[in-house]
């Protein structure tokens, strides 16, 4: 008779390994959920974006500055630590070109488009950011200055929703806040950082930051060390790589230095990697012009082609062909 046994124990050990894998991979997002923007982890990257040229994000940051500790980070960016939540923010604002914006959002943990009141969006805008891959994104309606009924609000609610939807942004798990009045800021914060982490895929592979600042240290005319300070990101960084710097091209560290941070007592501080070893430069082989060209026959080889010719035999090293009383070498 067939042993099933056998079969059903195969069958209740595959399933327990399944969901054992399951039960392991729901505890490592939610310990990473946990930690992000924690003590000890990055902050919880905010990018505001204005959705077309005409929006100002000036008074949206200055808003968000007030709902917490804030410690300038770089132009128009800023830390937020807060004492609430347990969280710790870093609010990005990028300047109006659009390589820095879109270098921004592909860094960014979470992506807020900020709108004004006439719902417009810029075309070109939205049609790099859903080529270069989206970040969780949340929607803010700045509308603090126009005041209307409820009746209206419900209607423009529905109008923005519409919007959304025309410009192929997601509407199903996508966030919209907003906002009538200054004290509904005093919620955002919670409402921000509660949303579904996720990362672009080539982030994952590698480290990155966004720059609190920059200082360079010239050593000669045309020479100089590059001092960038930020919070790591990502994957860990060799001294040993190379990095890169869009616009400028890849560079060697010298060294990596951990430094103080404004919200954390740590005793890493000052500690220093170096490279023991220099990196090429080089990210690409030479292009030899003449790699794929057939040379023309040497007086040599003829003269061996044309001997073997005669004694019927062939160099084991060539392979001779006469074609039309022209003799080819290949």
């Amino acid at each position: 008779g067939r042993n099933t046994d056998g079969e059903e124990s195969s069958g209740i050990n595959a399933e327990y390994g399944d969901a054992q894998l399951k039960r392991t991979k729901q505890t490592q997002v939610a310990a990473e959920k946990r930690g992000l923007g924690g003590v000890g982890h990055a902050p919880i990257c905010i990018v505001l974006l204005p959705a077309y040229a005409g929006v100002d994000i000036t008074q949206t940051a200055q808003l968000l500055k007030e709902q917490g500790e804030a410690q300038p980070a770089g132009n128009n960016s800023f830390y937020l630590l807060s004492n609430k939540l347990k969280k710790r923010f870093q609010i990005v604002c990028p300047s109006d070109g659009l390589l820095d914006q879109l270098d921004a959002a592909k860094c960014a943990d979470l992506l807020v488009i900020v709108w004004d009141a006439s719902f417009q969006v810029d075309p070109l805008l939205r049609t790099c950011l859903f080529s270069q891959g989206l970040p969780p994104v949340q929607h803010l309606v700045m509308q603090l200055e126009h005041k209307i009924s409820d009746k209206d609000f419900t209607v423009q609610k529905k109008r923005f929703l519409d919007t959304l939807i025309v410009n192929n942004f997601n509407t199903s798990n996508t966030k919209v806040h907003h906002m009538r009045e200054i004290s509904d800021f005093n919620n955002l914060l919670w409402g921000l950082v509660n949303f579904k982490h996720h990362s672009l895929g080539f982030l994952r592979e590698r480290a990155y930051l966004i720059s609190s600042s920059v200082e360079l240290q010239e050593t000669s005319e045309d020479k100089g060390t590059l001092i960038v300070r930020g919070y790591l990101r990502g994957q860990g960084l060799d001294p040993e790589q190379l990095v890169h710097i869009p616009g400028h091209g890849h560079f060697r560290i010298q060294k990596i230095v951990t430094s103080y941070d404004p919200f954390y007592d740590s005793n890493s501080a000052g500690q220093v990697y170096e490279a023991q070893t220099l990196t090429s430069l080089e990210m690409e082989c030479e292009v030899d012009d003449m790699d794929a060209e057939q040379t023309w026959p040497t007086e040599d080889d003829l003269v061996e082609a044309e001997q073997a010719k005669k004694t019927g035999q062939t160099s084991p090293q060539r392979d001779v062909r006469i074609s039309g009383g022209v003799d080819v070498i290949g």
